[in-house]
């Protein structure tokens, strides 16, 4: 019984080496994280949201539990906002559709801190990253003039910048790899159109947008594979 005891306790130990082990100073990571997020509304008055991201990535430990690393991503989304309203009193109704499609290319330059949880192959790490980013965006009205109060030309050239927080689990089913669950987090987000000649100037400083994102979006899974060296 003792070389059972001591044959479980040496497994156990092993199994924390090497998941220690792939977080440890000097180490490299490869690998990326892919997310597709739809949201179907329920009523006639609501939006339909769709959203595609992958972001292959690769990573140095320039320390123990502390990483840095950068990746090449790609995402894009469409919505489509539909309403439904009476004319007249006498119940006559008319509806209109609002698409957007929006797409970018991004550089993503991340930090990273893995805490151990109680269990030696599942690891907690927190994750802040930037992304700058050159995308296309376009809008199709609906044969409305404007939207919100905006006029927006049919496409433009955007140039993005993003500043996000996410937390994220991370298990260690072998040595080398492993399988990660994150979730989106809170995000800031500035969209800046690239094409004034397109628009007016004060049509250009409604167009440029920051937004901040910490609700029901902030819990989008991402789902990541990674190799340690």
């Amino acid at each position: 019984m003792m070389i059972r005891f001591s044959l479980t306790l040496l497994i156990i130990m092993a199994s924390f080496s090497l998941a220690k082990a792939q977080i440890e100073s000097g180490r490299i990571y490869l690998g990326g994280t892919f997310n597709y997020f739809k949201v179907t509304p329920e009523s006639n008055n609501a939006t339909t949201f769709t959203s595609f991201s992958v972001i292959p990535d690769i990573g140095y430990f320039i320390s123990d539990n502390f990483s840095i690393g950068i990746g090449i991503g790609y995402n894009q989304s469409k919505s489509e906002f539909s309403r439904i309203f009476n004319l007249d009193s006498a119940g006559v109704e008319a509806s209109y559709t609002i698409k957007r499609a929006f797409s970018r290319i991004s550089i993503n330059p991340t930090l990273r801190y893995y805490v151990q949880t109680s269990s030696e192959k599942f690891y907690f790490y927190a994750q802040f990253r930037t992304s700058v980013g050159l995308g296309k965006e376009s809008y199709d009205s609906g044969g409305l003039p404007n939207f919100n109060n905006r006029s927006f030309p049919s496409e433009q050239t955007t140039i993005t910048l993003d500043f996000n927080l996410s937390p994220n689990f991370v298990f260690f089913p072998t040595e080398k790899w492993a399988i990660e669950l994150g979730f989106r987090g809170i995000t800031l987000n500035i969209i800046n159109p690239e094409d004034p000649e397109e628009v007016t100037i004060e049509e250009e400083k409604k167009n440029n947008r920051t937004t901040f994102d910490f609700g029901v979006d902030s819990f989008q899974p991402t789902l990541g594979f990674r190799v340690f060296f």
